[in-house]
């Protein structure tokens, strides 16, 4: 991929070419694209991180193509993304935590929808490395 500034739809096409058929992470995506990298922020309600550092054509683009059904956002296990050292440094989201407070839900970018197998699996690893992390102070 070029590191040419790609237009809004160019950029949303090449999105959806990277992700292709497996979900994957948003380092990985942006290894891909750099031109998604930036200082935004990925929210899908107030206060709920999805993913930091995006730059605004990023984020526009990816919540564009969530809204037109092209790309899925699923739950993950926080530690794809910590193994690597790659989580963007925000309090896991849970219900201990301040509603004041921003907060990061782990997930990786899809094509298709997770499967309600695929949700559940995810929700239960979830839930296991939140009980991990809150035990070491993540």
């Amino acid at each position: 991929m070029p590191d040419a500034i790609l237009p809004p739809e160019d950029l949303k096409q090449a999105v959806v070419d990277s992700v292709g058929k497996t979900p994957i992470s948003f380092v990985q995506l942006m290894r891909a694209l750099p031109q998604l990298r930036g200082t935004d922020d990925l929210t899908v309600t107030p206060g709920c991180i999805l993913w930091r550092g995006l730059s605004k054509a990023g984020v526009t683009a990816l919540l564009d193509l969530h809204g037109e059904g092209a790309v899925f956002f699923w739950l993950c296990s926080p530690t794809i993304y910590t193994v690597t050292g790659n989580a963007p440094f925000l309090g896991l989201m849970s219900s201990a935590r301040r509603t004041d407070e921003n907060v990061w839900l782990p997930t990786l970018v899809g094509t298709r929808p997770q499967s309600a197998d695929e949700a559940q699996k995810a929700a239960r690893e979830y839930a296991a490395e939140l009980r991990r992390y809150s035990v070491a102070g993540f």
